[in-house]
């Protein structure tokens, strides 16, 4: 990100799921206008494998409107190096570790010390319009779903490293004098998505998926356009400044309805297999005191973290953004799943294993 005379627009963890389809929406919007006095800079970890990116933006890279760029988040000194401060008008903050089991550094490190070195960079930033910061809906306490509305206080303390290190993340910006608007995602799902979709269909491809009490709670699952629009909409709106919202789509259906599609897709018979919330629970409890005690690295089958997703109705309000920017998910499951299982037919990734985490 090298010209002074553009507004830059600084995405990071844009190599990742959610960060690669914001830029590449963004990137479309600049095309469509025309525009010339604005550059995307896609941050990206030096280690990142950044060719899905390029290809994704590749008109945008020619064209002198995106620009690719390996750099240290934790480090404010090298990011003010890289970037011109003074030409910064948005930071769209995507890049975070996600996951219900690993070290607790490694989490630390990716979601909260990057923020504070990407808050400490915004404040240099003179004409900063916004700092739009991804965050998640495991930040809430313990409440049933449907009671997170936005002004319930995250969690200060948890045994799932995602889940604090995120909600500290909110903290450290909120309290900073930086124009700030937070964005907490439920379940998203799409093409490129290694999370949600991926694994549901590796195990479904191999007959080994589980219901949980038939898997008759609502999923909340969120196309990932859906939610990139929520993102630009919220980061633009003079409202916004300063506000917190949760992104979810209630209209998405069941976790039933997700899992279906993705075996009706795959050509393999539905999961019909269900055990009781009850016995889940026991076996989850069983898992994570083994787990815990025994210090393994890789994830259990089962974690409170993942039973609390799929145990639960996840109808999270969404009504504070459609009433102060007027977004409201477009796009159906059966359209979502779509696209998503093209992608993943295209890729064949559902039939390797080493993608299962």
């Amino acid at each position: 990100c090298s010209c002074r005379m553009k507004e830059i627009w600084v995405i990071t963890g844009a190599s990742g799921f959610i960060g690669s389809r914001l830029a590449s929406l963004l990137l479309e919007e600049l095309l469509a206008s025309g525009a010339t006095d604005v550059e995307i800079c896609c941050l990206v970890r030096k280690t990142s494998d950044t060719s899905q990116l390029a290809f994704l933006c590749q008109q945008g890279i020619i064209k002198n409107l995106c620009s690719v760029v390996p750099v240290n988040l934790c480090d404010p000194k090298e990011l003010a190096t890289r970037i011109p401060v003074d030409s910064v008008g948005y930071i769209y903050h995507c890049a975070a570790k996600g996951g219900d089991w690993g070290p607790r550094d490694e989490f630390v490190q990716a979601n909260l010390t990057a923020t504070k070195s990407l808050v400490e960079f915004a404040s240099q930033c003179s004409n900063l319009k916004r700092f739009l910061h991804v965050s998640t809906v495991d930040v809430y306490p313990y409440l049933h779903p449907r009671d997170c509305h936005e002004n319930v206080e995250p969690i200060k303390t948890s045994k799932y490293h995602y889940s604090h290190t995120k909600a500290d993340a909110e903290r450290v910006l909120t309290q900073s004098g930086v124009p700030w608007t937070i964005v907490r995602p439920a379940v998203v799902y799409g093409p490129y998505s290694y999370t949600w979709g991926l694994q549901e269909a590796i195990l479904i491809n191999q007959g080994k998926g589980v219901l949980i009490d038939g898997a008759n709670y609502k999923s909340g699952a969120i196309y990932v356009d859906d939610l990139v629009e929520a993102i630009i909409l919220a980061s633009r709106s003079p409202v916004a400044l300063g506000r917190k919202y949760n992104a979810c789509d209630p209209t998405s259906g069941t976790w039933k309805e997700f899992y279906d599609g993705i075996a009706d897709s795959l050509g393999k018979p539905r999961v019909t297999f269900s055990i009781p919330f009850w016995l889940a629970w026991i076996v989850t409890f069983v898992l994570e005191f083994i787990w815990r005690l025994l210090r393994f690295e890789d994830r259990p089958l089962l974690t409170f973290f993942l039973l609390r997703l799929v145990g639960n109705d996840q109808d999270w309000p969404i009504s504070r953004a459609q009433e102060d920017f007027g977004w409201v998910p477009r796009t159906s499951l059966k359209e979502g799943m779509d696209k998503m299982m093209q992608w993943l037919h295209k890729t064949n990734l559902y039939a390797d294993d080493a993608f299962l985490h």
